[in-house]
């Protein structure tokens, strides 16, 4: 029997002999902008290992909040052996990256950098004041209804 425990966003199987049973959880700490994620593998005879890590919001979430799955996935598959099994291409992808084959500091590669930038873009293009007012933004007058 499964029980879910405060905290816990994942708990599943690893497919092949191995069998291993992963449990996602997550946590922040009030006024401390990192999230925080446990992963607890335990396998067949009952043995665990309990890996934690902790990043900034802006590695795994967009400038307007929504969650960027791309490197939340390698590091993931780079940093738990059981999910770099199941998904080698990202684990080798994170492995690369980690080693400083990436752009930057080693955080992103290129495509995920566009993928972020063009999100940014188009955040701040649809929510900026500094472009003029078209035919179609321009509030239309009208009579005011009195009370």
């Amino acid at each position: 029997m499964l029980y879910a425990e405060r905290g816990a966003v994942y708990v599943g199987t690893a497919p092949g002999p191995g069998g291993e049973t992963v449990r996602v959880a997550t946590a922040t700490e009030k006024n401390v902008p990192e999230y925080v994620v446990t992963v607890e593998v335990t396998g067949k005879r009952g043995e665990k290992d309990v890996l934690q890590f902790r990043r900034p919001f802006a590695d795994w979430f967009d400038g307007a909040g929504r969650f960027v799955a791309a490197p939340f996935q390698e590091m993931m598959a780079g940093s738990v052996p059981v999910v770099g099994r199941c998904d080698p291409k990202r684990a080798a992808k994170a492995k690369g990256v980690v080693a400083g084959a990436g752009v930057g500091e080693g955080k992103y590669t290129a495509e995920m950098l566009d993928v972020l930038a063009a999100a940014q873009a188009r955040d701040s293009v649809v929510g900026s004041g500094g472009e003029e007012a078209t035919g179609a933004d321009v509030k239309k007058g009208g009579k005011r209804r009195k009370a």
